[in-house]
């Protein structure tokens, strides 16, 4: 059944009950779309979020490499301030507040760091050489494992699991 104009009561305009619906839809679909657009750039995961993580955990990793080198080429005597200055980063990097998807690669790197330590504390009191290469490995496995996780956090912020 159609609405003809003899249908329309006079005084009334057939467009107004389209709009008494329409504005309280639009309101709804903003405040929807602004919520949606918190959640993914500042939520749990958000992509800000990672993005800062993954600025600061770079940053303490240059300090990390640059310090895990100079320990490197350190007498055995004198292990104990790079050794110290190591445990310093890694005490920084486990204070940066990582979103709850890259947790596990904040353990990978806190575990990789310990391992590397642990390899230098060895090679310091003359420890065997199977367990320095077995931390330095272990360490490797663990920042390779960290690496990755980063990787996939990236690509699935904000929607990770």
């Amino acid at each position: 059944m159609t609405m003809t104009e003899q249908d329309i009561p006079l005084g009334e305009d057939p467009s107004a009950g389209m709009r008494n619906w329409l504005i309280p839809a639009l309101v709804i679909a903003f405040v929807i779309a602004g919520l949606f657009g918190g959640f993914y750039s500042y939520g749990p995961c958000g992509t800000q979020r990672v993005e800062r993580y993954q600025a600061d955990v770079a940053a303490k990793l240059d300090e990390w490499q640059d310090a895990y080198a100079l320990a490197g080429n350190t007498p055995r005597v004198s292990l104990t301030a790079p050794i110290g200055e190591l445990q310093r980063i890694q005490r920084e990097m486990a204070a940066l507040e990582a979103p709850g998807c890259a947790q596990e690669v904040r353990d990978d790197y806190q575990a990789g760091m310990d391992q590397y330590i642990d390899a230098l504390m060895f090679f310091l009191n003359e420890g065997d050489d199977v367990l320095v290469s077995a931390s330095i490995r272990s360490g490797d496995r663990y920042f390779s494992e960290a690496i990755v996780g980063m990787v996939e956090v990236s690509h699935c912020a904000p929607f990770c699991p």
